[in-house]
């Protein structure tokens, strides 16, 4: 589904990250990135959809990232990002649901799930969770396939447990020390190339849709409730 200029654009756009030369070249950006990536996230959609029907189809806008950054609050001014990006969340690619991302860039590719802006009041719901359900959570995360496929729940973390939650049992300090709580994996640029990189998709997606089902289920209850509606239907 990708042509070989598409990881070279990426690579020419990262030495030259600025607007006259990317209008130069936008036309170019539409036909060997904006529209085979839209393609391709449409057409794993369609696996999303069969595999986690909680997940309402959308149009590409309303899952892949623009390529314009934001700067506003950054030091670094590039306007553009080196890479392709979408987000696969129940309740939208800017909710603060756990949902599945994937980025496509000049030296690699990204497949993971979680959470990683939560406010104040869901972060303090998650960790709720946490505490109550904490052993469920340790044990998705001692599951062989999650290590094999993600190693870890990676992200921010706080030094020390919460105030609020110094009562919970130790075993689940170090998850209530986490701000975010991410999986990911890194693959190399080439891998989009592969005939097999939609089925690789669809296993990191399979195997963080069991994390990510623990999180949104009070971060977004009415993900199960529509799962729930059609498989009563």
């Amino acid at each position: 589904m990708f042509d070989p200029d598409f990881l070279q654009f990426f690579e020419e756009l990262s030495e030259n990250n600025e607007k006259p030369w990317f209008e130069a070249n936008k036309a170019r950006y539409e036909r060997v990135v904006k529209r085979p990536f839209e393609d391709w996230v449409m057409e794993f959609q369609e696996r999303v959809v069969r595999l986690a029907p909680a997940y309402p189809p959308r149009k590409p806008s309303e899952l892949i990232f623009r390529i314009h950054r934001d700067v506003r609050f950054s030091k670094d001014k590039s306007p553009y990002k080196t890479h392709a990006a979408a987000y696969f969340a129940a309740a939208g690619k800017t909710s603060e649901t756990a949902g599945f991302y994937m980025q496509f860039g000049k030296d690699e590719i990204w497949f993971g799930g979680g959470v990683w802006n939560l406010d104040k009041n869901n972060l303090y719901a998650v960790r709720r969770r946490v505490v109550e359900h904490g052993d469920e959570l340790l044990s998705l995360a001692a599951d062989p396939e999650f290590v094999q496929t993600y190693g870890e729940i990676k992200g921010e973390k706080n030094k020390n447990v919460p105030k609020e939650f110094a009562d919970a049992p130790e075993r689940f300090h170090e998850l209530l020390k986490h701000k975010q709580y991410l999986y990911w994996a890194v693959l190399s640029a080439q891998e989009c190339f592969s005939p097999q990189i939609m089925d690789k998709a669809e296993r990191f997606f399979v195997v963080a849709e069991n994390l990510n089902r623990f999180f949104n289920a009070v971060l977004y209850p009415a993900h199960f409730r529509r799962l729930a509606d059609r498989q009563t239907s």
